[in-house]
């Protein structure tokens, strides 16, 4: 059961919190900002950090995915680009 005079904080809370302190920021500030102990904090950051560490996985593979349809498209308007200059050529 929940303890009534402990706030509940919310997993979307939590993982901000985790995002900013990898970010870079003061783990101190964001600790006195939302109203936990440090200790807190430090526990928040252990348990999401494999959630965040995935979630970047997962964008990079996204990206990684975009970046390859991209350079695909770019060398089919390379290709195109070439034909249509050698056509004005004759």
């Amino acid at each position: 059961m929940l303890n009534p005079s402990r706030p509940a904080y919310t997993a979307d809370l939590k993982l901000a919190a985790v995002r900013r302190i990898k970010r870079g920021e003061c783990a101190a500030a964001i600790a006195r900002e939302i109203g936990v102990p440090e200790s807190t904090l430090r526990s928040w950051k252990k348990r999401f950090s494999h959630i965040l560490r995935t979630t970047q996985e997962l964008e990079l593979q996204r990206l990684k995915f975009e970046n390859g349809r991209l350079q695909q498209k770019l060398a089919a308007a390379k290709k195109a680009l070439a034909h249509v200059v050698r056509d004005m050529g004759n």
